[in-house]
């Protein structure tokens, strides 16, 4: 899929074409040009333009930082709320679960830091 640099620019935060070029050729994005309409790869732009966030992403979610990503960048909260309490629930046996202490855990300091001032 391609994306119109004229429509990245509606959407992020660059002031022109020419701004928003220099920027994609320093990260390493590909600009072409189609009938002089200049236009990127919308999935190679995506991850260029948000690389530090999902170097974060990768650090906190090993395993499923890609489905966090696309829930992000969806807008899909109720699916991100999923996707942290499955990180936050631990199978004890085949047929109960217990929430992780890390919760309560960080509640408690909380709390303990409060209650010391």
């Amino acid at each position: 899929m391609i994306t119109r640099m004229d429509e990245i620019i509606a959407q992020y935060p660059f002031r022109s074409i020419r701004s928003l070029t220099i920027w994609c050729r320093s990260v390493g994005v590909v600009v072409n040009n189609e009938d002089k309409i200049p236009y990127v790869y919308t999935f190679e732009f995506i991850l260029a333009f948000h690389r530090d966030f999902i170097e974060k992403i990768k650090l906190k979610f090993p395993e499923k930082w890609s489905l966090y990503f696309d829930s992000i960048q969806n807008n899909d909260f109720s699916e991100f709320l999923k996707l942290n309490l499955e990180s936050d629930i631990r199978i004890v046996n085949n047929s109960s679960y217990q929430r992780s202490n890390t919760v309560e855990q960080i509640k408690n300091e909380l709390m303990n830091k409060k209650n010391k001032k």
